[in-house]
């Protein structure tokens, strides 16, 4: 009797309080890439202080693992979705969600020249594909709204550091957010020829 006390309670509960979690930017149970590969608006320590993890220590969304959502970033009911809105436009990064802001959340061609499924992290820092990216693929790196390159950043000169050459892309801010200047995938020459200001190589 007891036992059947317990589950009808249990029962009860579970199908008034179902939380169903938020599958955006994944596939197969893991983050995609582009689940992540964007910046918060916020400070990463106040987005982590908004929307803390699901379970200590569960740790939160990046690409390639299955780690529970923060369930402040989406909620569980018809009113939550404005948490949901706010948590794209604050701490997108946090909350798994880059996907959904304006920069990736647009259609790729129907005829890409690329294959956009093979395309790696990789392939947004380099210089060599960004317009083939931009115009074909762009959700995949961020490139929504963009285009290919059309004009050259204006060059300021840097009296401290003359010898720094005039970055050669309009990408190189968004290319040092997404670790060009350190990788270690490219050049040291490939990162002067390219974004010599931006990457302060001389």
């Amino acid at each position: 009797m007891t036992l059947t006390v317990f589950l009808t309670l249990f029962l009860i509960f579970y199908s008034s309080a179902a939380i169903v979690d938020d599958l955006s930017c994944s596939s197969q149970g893991k983050y995609l890439y582009t689940a992540t590969a964007c910046s918060n608006t916020l400070p990463d320590e106040i987005c982590e202080s908004m929307y803390p993890e699901t379970t200590q220590g569960s740790g939160f969304p990046f690409f390639g693992n299955s780690a529970p959502r923060p369930f402040l970033c989406y909620g569980a009911t018809e009113e939550s979705q404005e948490l949901k809105k706010s948590a794209i436009k604050n701490c997108a990064k946090t909350c798994g969600f880059c996907c959904l802001t304006p920069e990736f959340d647009c259609k790729n061609s129907l005829f890409p020249r690329i294959n956009c499924d093979l395309l790696t992290p990789e392939h947004c820092l380099s210089p060599i594909f960004h317009d083939y990216i931009a115009q074909d693929c762009p959700n995949y790196c961020g490139f929504c709204g963009q285009g290919p390159t059309t004009r050259m950043p204006t060059v300021i000169e840097d009296p401290l550091n003359p010898c720094w050459k005039p970055d050669t892309s309009v990408s190189c801010a968004t290319w040092k957010e997404k670790g060009f200047c350190t990788s270690e995938l490219y050049t040291k020459e490939q990162k002067k020829q390219y974004c010599s200001t931006t990457c302060r190589i001389c």
